[in-house]
Parts: C-alpha cells; structure tokens; sequence
C-alpha cells in the first residue's frame, strides 16, 4: 500500500504502528500527528474514529508488517516533525513579516509583528479591560461601603429628608 494521501493520516497510522494503538498512546498518536485536541480524552476519542477508516487500518497493518519492532526513536522523530514550540513560531513569525515587507506586503507585516507584539504583551485586548467601577471587580470593603451608603440614604428618604447627592467619597 502507498504512502497515504493525507499527511496527518500517515503521521498517525505510522505512530499507531509502532505502539499498542490504544487508551493514551491513540492519544499520543492523534496529537502527534498535528490534529488539536482539548484533552486527552478528545484525543483518545477521535483517534479511535479514525482507527475505523478502513485506508488507515491497512496502513497501520502494512508498517507493522514491514517494520516489526520500530523503535522508540522513530516515534521521537515522528512527533518532533509535528511538534511547535513558542520560541519557534515567533522565530517563524518575525520572517515572514521581514519577507512580507520586503514584498511591499504591509498588511501581513503588521499582522505578523501584531502577532509576535501580543505574544510579549504588548498590546491589551480593549474586550479585557477591567473597569473600576464594575461592582464585578469591586473588593469587599468597597461593596460593604456601598451597600452602607445606599442604606443611609433610603434610612434619610424614609424618614422624609431631602434626597442629597452622595459625596465622592461615598461613591468611591
């Protein structure tokens, strides 16, 4: 049987190959093989969807037919193809805006450098900014003053005093 077609397909079936191809190292394989997972059950769960395919099993088969006892090694070799780290994509990143530029591709310049500014926190999320006065993020001694000046307050009105604006330090 060919190499498969899909890149992915042929990264797991050849990690598959040389494993149990079961519980966690189906895990280990479906992640090693470039898909994105939320957890290590997401990823047992699907790898085991894809042992169903019937083109992946075969090939499964074949490598472990040609290949008895593949080493650890390769497993290693396999999954470090496919693993990204941060310092390599900022590397990667910091390129392709050089290049962009080069190009006259502003736009991808910017989105790559904006890419790399928010990785080294340069720049804050407008969506994520707190306010101080989100009663959310008040603390307790803030609250507790203003539940007691509201308090104060209805205690004036319901005993007919003039309603009174509060005072800055009231409100903060």
């Amino acid at each position: 049987m060919p190499h498969l077609i899909n890149e992915k397909h042929e990264r797991f079936a050849a990690v598959v190959a040389v494993t149990s191809g079961r519980g966690d190292d189906l895990a280990k394989a479906y992640a090693g093989a470039g898909y994105k997972c939320k957890s290590q059950f997401v990823a047992r769960s699907c790898g085991a969807r894809l042992l169903q395919n019937a083109t992946i099993r075969a090939r499964i088969a074949e490598l472990r037919e040609r290949t008895p006892g593949l080493a650890e090694e390769k497993i290693v070799e396999i999954l470090k193809k496919t693993q990204f780290d941060r310092a390599r994509v900022l590397d990667r990143l910091d390129d392709l805006s050089r290049k962009a530029e080069e190009r006259g591709q502003f736009s991808a310049a910017i989105r790559a450098e904006e890419l790399i500014g928010k990785e080294h926190g340069m720049f804050v999320d407008q969506s994520k900014i707190l306010y101080d006065d989100d009663p959310e993020h008040w603390s307790d001694e803030k609250l507790d003053a203003k539940i007691a000046a509201a308090e104060a307050k209805l205690e004036r009105e319901k005993a007919g005093a003039q309603p009174r604006a509060l005072t800055s330090q009231e409100v903060n």
